[in-house]
């Protein structure tokens, strides 16, 4: 007895041949009711029944006889489909372009001729030159951003964000990146700061005893948060590990250049980078308690209105007392918008499930606090 594929596939493929059965049960009653070849797609067969709609972009009248700019899809051993673009201008059409990657040919054609081309063996399908428009990046369509910045007027124009200044405090943000960049090239990365430099000139004395650095420190972060609000950058290597700049691209990037379009949720926006992790993507919680000091000073000055932290320490401390949650409160305070990670502790070193382990400052109730769900197991 010879073995039988699984009964998934077996349903799989009977629902296929049922599929091609119907569809081919429907094109014989399409080609048989409207006169029109069943290898025309189902709008452009609609015109030639006479149900076309108005204001497409791809017919005209020419000389009183309509037109169509068409693509046929070809199935033929000859690549260069010799005899399929000869039998198009023979018909009165013209060919455009032969696609190298399919056999498919860009044509004109006029309408009163498409059943006779539909006929041909070398023919598989007919179908219009449709428009391709841009898409929404898939983050403002999930966020809903692309419907309020296409047209939002009530208070100004578009809201992108334009205007806004979006801390990051990560591992840096790779300033010189294209999705980074405004229409003329320039960075929306305004000031960069680095508090893990700063951290790594004090190394040789943080373990060292009897000794009291604070004002000194304290003064550097307060020289820092003078000056300029946009400076001009240079560090070569701003974001050695890449979490940072792949956070402020989701916040504020612009990637309408490429396909998928991977804009953010506020392009327009511009962006702070206080770098308080390291090449690693570890840092301390003392390096992100000065990088939030340092956005709070500059906050008014900048319009900075926003503060994002992907990151997360433990928070096994009560969020009333825990150093992290408490600057974050202030900074809420103080009229910023605060954003943290819930952390990556969902499961422990053992891979089971962590209950309440939000992590530290997204414990803070005043806080938008980001996490995930997966219900996959």
């Amino acid at each position: 007895m010879r073995n039988r594929p699984p009964l998934a596939r077996r349903l799989v493929s009977l629902m296929t041949c049922v599929s091609a059965l119907t569809l081919t049960g429907l094109n014989a009653v399409q080609a048989a009711t409207t006169g029109v070849s069943s290898k025309l797609s189902p709008d452009l067969a609609s015109m030639m029944s006479g149900t076309r709609v108005s204001n497409l972009t791809w017919a005209q009248r020419i000389d009183g006889q309509l037109y169509g700019r068409l693509l046929v899809v070809a199935s033929s051993p000859d690549d260069s489909l010799a005899e399929l673009r000869q039998a198009v201008v023979a018909l009165g059409g013209s060919v455009y372009y032969s696609s190298l990657s399919v056999q498919a040919l860009a044509v004109l054609m006029p309408m009163s001729a498409l059943n006779t081309l539909a006929a041909r063996n070398d023919v598989v399908a007919i179908t219009p030159n449709r428009i391709a428009k841009h898409s929404g990046s898939l983050v403002t369509d999930t966020t809903g951003a692309s419907a309020i910045g296409a047209g939002a007027t009530v208070r100004g124009p578009a809201l992108n964000g334009q205007g806004v200044g979006i801390a990051v405090l990560d591992s840096g943000i790779d300033w010189n990146h294209r999705n980074l960049k405004d229409a003329a090239g320039r960075t929306r990365v305004a000031q960069s700061i680095d508090v893990v430099g700063l951290n790594r000139k004090f190394a040789p004395y943080m373990w060292q005893r009897g000794v009291d650095l604070s004002a000194v420190t304290t003064n550097l972060m307060r020289k820092m948060a003078l000056g300029p609000c946009q400076v001009a950058l240079t560090e070569t290597s701003p974001d050695p590990y890449g979490h940072g700049t792949h956070v402020a691209s989701i916040a504020a990037g612009a990637g309408g250049y490429q396909a998928p379009d991977s804009t953010g949720v506020a392009p327009g926006a511009l962006l702070y980078d206080v770098r308080v992790l390291d090449e690693k993507g570890m840092g301390n919680t003392t390096a992100v308690l000065m990088g939030l000091d340092w956005v709070v000073l500059r906050s008014q000055a900048c319009n900075i209105r926003v503060v994002n932290m992907s990151l997360a320490a433990d928070s096994s401390d009560s969020f009333l007392v825990d150093p992290l949650t408490r600057a974050a409160r202030s900074a809420v305070a103080a009229g910023i918008v605060v954003v943290a990670a819930a952390g990556n502790a969902g499961k422990d070193v053992d891979g089971k499930e962590v209950y309440g382990s939000i992590g530290s400052p997204g414990s803070e109730p005043s806080v938008i606090t980001v996490g995930a769900a997966n219900p996959k197991g």
